[in-house]
């Protein structure tokens, strides 16, 4: 359940613009080389709880197709990391991801073992060529 609720925060943020670093925001630590543009992130609740259901919607550009790849992160509570891991993208989305619009609209529930406190999540998304398709910092924050 952590894994998944992870996954959900992961990929809503993976696919940001830049933005002013602030709680419950996010920030885009990529380059004009990553391989998904003019994005849109939305979300709701901004403050997370137990039992709470995450609602996320992305939309934007990918300039080429993903036929897999991995996304990597650690969670951090203050600058102390908790948990990481890998993701495997094609097994959480339905592959390929093809070169064009892309609209992402997921819900997840906030599992009842998250401990209250302010999260970063650093994530890194590469594809099947080892190119990054995003690098992006997310700040939560749980109640």
């Amino acid at each position: 359940m952590l894994k998944l609720l992870l996954f959900t925060l992961i990929t809503y943020n993976c696919f940001a613009a830049l933005q002013t670093r602030q709680l419950n925001d996010w920030e885009n630590c990529g380059s004009s080389s990553d391989h998904i543009h003019d994005l849109n992130i939305s979300y709701s609740p901004k403050i997370i709880s137990k039992g709470d259901t995450i609602n996320l919607k992305i939309t934007g550009n990918l300039d080429e197709d993903v036929t897999s790849g991995e996304i990597d992160y650690k969670v951090l509570i203050g600058r102390f990391p908790v948990y990481q891991g890998t993701i495997k993208i094609c097994s959480e989305l339905k592959c390929p991801l093809l070169k064009g619009p892309l609209t992402i609209t997921t819900s997840q529930k906030v599992p009842d073992q998250i401990i209250p406190g302010k999260y970063e999540i650093e994530t890194k998304g590469t594809d099947q060529n080892s190119q990054e398709i995003f690098c992006a910092n997310i700040h939560i924050q749980a109640k």
